[in-house]
């Protein structure tokens, strides 16, 4: 197959279209019984096996099976996942999140980035290949409800239905095109620990008069926040840095080296008040690539509406979102977050973990896997190929590696301006079109 024009893409997008109005974030089950009907009618009309893992949550997981028509196949899985957040502030879209809207070629919905649209690429390859009866492997799909939660059954299906999901390489959920249309590939993940602080100071607010002599629970949160890292981004846990790899690997410095970051790119793309906190490119790169991090992603106290209202709260709440860098273990590290709080005299601080994930990087940059995603793209995209050893973001690759032991590489639709998890998630229908055809091409090589 030399051109993509014998694939249906309007079809696709079609298909894209309708799965894009099922507005399946947490809290709308209706939503997800939607999804569900609709990943089965896809997946058995296209001559595919497809089986429901239930969870105490209701939110299934669901499992897909199209057989190779060549004998002896290797078998690919991918890995996607239906729910996506909610439109958030829809005042900053330009749109109804979740009625997709084409213009200039691109295509904005909430989830189309992140990861309904390579979802759907995946589907149609695959579908694509089956119907010319030259699909020359076998191809599973695990697409889970709970990856914005925190994937937390993953590991309990994985081992239950380990047979089910045995395979020889896996393809995860996210990719995308760079500032320079670069290719993006990703061959790992961070850690993360998802941690939410709680402070009570009294039974109830207090009236403001009394400020001088009582202090609040936002002060008082606020002021043990301020212990966590300094104006440039250091953490001051003492211990924090310790299991962190140093890594010296020179090829390893060298992909990290070519990636296409700058401070100032960065600062015009999200329109940054102040400058990213390193002195230059190559700090920037390697704090995103290797270094972990430590950020306040939200903060909840007291009064903020139209007008006065005199009080010290007394209850304050924020989530604390903690990247790992290399060879970081989210225990040990929660062990020193909590020592550090009792320290600073913050021990009445409570901590609730909400989420903890070890990293993951593939074993090898010379994997035979990830070399054959990185050619093909080449081949297709007709432009360079960028290397990510590890993702700046986090997801269970880990589990996977753990219990089906296989190479993991990351691919997807996402582009520069994708913003997924914001207002306007998009991407680009060539994109899309390419995208098809390089996975094509990958499972016809595999």
């Amino acid at each position: 197959m030399n051109s993509t024009k014998e694939i249906d893409i309007d079809n696709s997008l079609s298909i894209l279209d309708r799965y894009l109005r099922i507005p399946s974030f947490l809290g709308n089950q209706l939503a997800i019984q939607d999804i569900i009907k609709f990943l089965k009618k896809i997946i058995i009309e296209n001559n595919g096996k497809f089986k429901l893992i239930s969870n105490l949550e209701n939110r299934p997981i669901v499992y897909a099976l199209f057989e190779s028509d060549y004998p002896k196949s290797k078998t690919l899985l991918f890995y996607d996942h239906y729910d996506v957040l909610d439109g958030g502030n829809v005042d900053e879209w330009n749109s109804n999140p979740f009625i997709p809207l084409v213009k200039d070629d691109i295509l904005y919905a909430r989830g189309v980035a992140d990861n309904k649209g390579s979802l759907i690429q995946r589907l149609t390859a695959v579908t694509y290949l089956k119907r010319q009866h030259k699909l020359h492997c076998n191809v599973k799909f695990l697409i889970e409800g709970e990856e914005e939660l925190g994937s937390q059954h993953i590991e309990s299906c994985l081992i239950n239905h380990h047979d089910l999901f045995k395979c020889d390489a896996c393809i995860w959920e996210f990719g995308s095109r760079d500032i320079d249309d670069d290719v993006e590939i990703f061959a790992g993940v961070k850690g993360l620990i998802a941690l939410e602080l709680t402070c009570k100071t009294a039974l109830f607010d207090i009236h403001a008069m009394y400020g001088g002599v009582i202090e609040g629970a936002a002060e008082r949160l606020g002021r043990a926040l301020s212990t966590l890292k300094n104006n440039d981004g250091h953490i001051q846990i003492d211990g924090f840095y310790n299991d962190l790899i140093d890594c010296q690997d020179k090829e390893y410095q060298s992909v990290i080296n070519q990636l296409s970051l700058s401070r100032v790119q960065m600062s015009k793309i999200y329109g940054l008040v102040r400058q990213p906190q390193a002195k230059t490119d190559a700090e920037l790169k390697q704090k995103l690539s290797i270094n972990p991090s430590i950020t306040i992603s939200g903060f909840d106290s007291g009064y903020t509406g139209i007008g006065t209202k005199a009080i010290i709260p007394s209850k304050a709440k924020a989530k604390v979102d903690i990247r790992l860098g290399l060879g970081q273990d989210p225990e040990f590290i929660l062990k020193k977050i909590k020592l550090h709080f009792i320290k600073n005299g913050f021990s009445d601080i409570k901590i609730k973990v909400t989420e903890s994930l070890p990293g993951s990087e593939i074993n090898s940059l010379n994997d035979s896997f990830l070399k054959l995603v990185l050619q093909t793209a080449e081949n297709v995209y007709h432009a360079k190929t960028k290397l990510y050893p590890v993702s700046f973001g986090t997801g269970p690759i880990y589990l996977f590696k753990k219990h089906l032991k296989v190479p993991v590489v990351s691919t997807g639709v996402g582009w520069i301006n994708s913003n997924a998890h914001g207002p306007n998630e998009s991407i680009r229908i060539e994109d899309y079109r390419l995208g098809i055809y390089h996975l094509v091409k990958i499972l016809q090589i595999f």
